[in-house]
């Protein structure tokens, strides 16, 4: 009966927590998701409910991982890999969505050779199983992508995420918020070879979906709107976050 009370209150912290990251408010999100997994581990949980509690193990990550909380975040994304490939008779497109998050944290948190092996075998297995017009082989792309513009190898990392972003619009259409992602590391790519024209056509569609999603004043909005005032800077070109000065954008005359 305790075991039970605690994952009733477990859930309801998470239920907080979920609503809180869908209003953009991550440092919230973490204070009850991090309740809500130090509750459910105590509730049995992780044995009761594994694929539920490795979910939440896979989101507290990445909030982790964006909040520079990084030994936290790969020891939450190592945990939910392991809680997942312990599992019997998974699907084992959810086991490897764990290796592509666990190799993403591992990728920003510095641990790049092992972020690289669990990046290509999430690549391999879902071009392997799902196939290339998958929306989660779009996903490794842009995975890849970003590997490549680390490195320095532009050109390569413009082809894979234009390749990414093909593949992301066809499987969710072409203003679902996940193209954002792609179009903001184009936006990046763009301005980094000096090609501001192009940057500023991808930036200002990622601008507009977000806003069209979620409205001009939310964080995620904000992100995107940031993304775009980073590029001006960058160029030397910086006139101020005005929304005048991106809506002109929008229309060719900046």
């Amino acid at each position: 009966m305790a075991q039970t009370h605690q994952l009733d209150v477990a859930r309801f912290f998470w239920a907080l927590a979920t609503a809180l990251r869908l209003e953009g408010q991550t440092k919230k999100f973490l204070l009850h998701a991090d309740r809500a997994l130090a509750l459910g581990a105590s509730g049995a949980m992780k044995e009761r409910h594994p694929a539920e509690y490795s979910r939440w193990l896979d989101e507290t990550a990445v909030a982790r991982k964006d909040h520079f909380r990084y030994a936290e975040a790969i020891a939450a994304a190592r945990e939910c890999l392991e809680l997942r490939s312990s599992m019997p008779n998974v699907d084992p497109i959810f086991v490897h969505q764990a290796h592509n998050n666990y190799g993403e944290v591992l990728r920003v948190c510095g641990d790049r050779q092992a972020a690289v092996r669990h990046l290509a075998e999430f690549r391999r297995f879902v071009r392997a199983t799902l196939g290339p017009e998958d929306n989660e082989y779009g996903w490794a792309l842009s995975n890849k992508s970003q590997l490549a513009l680390e490195d320095g190898h532009l050109d390569a990392a413009r082809e894979l995420a234009v390749q990414a972003l093909a593949v992301k619009q066809s499987a969710l259409g072409a203003d679902h918020d996940q193209n954002t992602y792609v179009l903001n590391k184009l936006g990046k790519i763009a301005t980094a070879t000096a090609d501001f024209r192009e940057a500023d056509r991808y930036l200002a569609r990622s601008l507009d979906i977000r806003t069209e999603n979620y409205g001009g004043a939310h964080p995620l909005t904000q992100v995107a709107r940031n993304v775009w005032v980073e590029s001006l800077m960058a160029r030397h070109d910086f006139r101020g976050a005005s929304e005048g000065d991106l809506a002109s954008r929008r229309l060719g005359r900046g």
